[in-house]
């Protein structure tokens, strides 16, 4: 008798799985603090999630010492834009339990988005981005394969950026989709459907 409202992909298959009732509706982020990022004035840094996967981006920073990599922690919002503004690469191995924030703000931010195949990044809806930037840290090329589509990154930025303009597109366009899930939610009660 009760529905569940969706953010995810991921988490709409879950509830599926578990046999309960659910409404996709979505979500969005907060694109005030985003701004027009010239892709000229990026650097070749990696910055990362402090708080999530820290245990295999440790690793990636022990394998990749000649990569300069900031974490993104005890910041305020606008310091996280900065560092967001400036570099070229976002990376996430978290659990990625939803569409999350950050790998949004990342790629309004102009920064390509690598991920683990962990959570809602193993689907291309909630992260549709190509393959070729979602890694499976289990594997053993894993070390082999960061390092080298990071140099390709930033050697080719244009080339790799225009991969992401289908994603950055998305989520530009989140808080639209979510306005019209939700007016589709209130007709379904309206007319009891539901």
């Amino acid at each position: 008798k009760y529905y569940h409202l969706s953010q995810s992909n991921y988490s709409s298959l879950f509830l599926k799985k578990n046999k309960m009732k659910y409404f996709y509706i979505g979500d969005y982020i907060n694109q005030n603090f985003t701004n027009k990022v010239d892709i000229k004035n990026k650097e070749n840094i990696i910055v990362y999630n402090s708080q999530k996967g820290i245990n295999i981006t440790n690793k990636i920073i022990n394998y990749n010492k000649n990569i300069e990599f900031i974490g993104l922690k005890n910041l305020t919002h606008q310091e996280v834009q900065d560092y967001l503004n400036i570099a070229k690469i976002y990376i996430d191995f978290g659990m990625h339990p939803g569409r999350d924030r950050i790998p949004r703000e990342a790629i309004l931010s102009n920064c390509i988005v690598i991920v683990g195949k962990r959570g809602s990044a193993e689907n291309d809806i909630d992260i549709p981005i190509n393959n070729v930037f979602k890694l499976d840290h289990k594997s053993k090329k894993f070390n082999s394969e960061f390092n080298e589509l990071v140099l390709n990154i930033f050697n080719d930025f244009n080339f790799y950026f225009e991969k992401f303009k289908y994603y950055k597109n998305i989520v530009e366009n989140d808080k639209i989709n979510f306005r019209n899930n939700i007016n589709k939610f209130i007709q379904i009660i309206n007319n009891g459907k539901l």
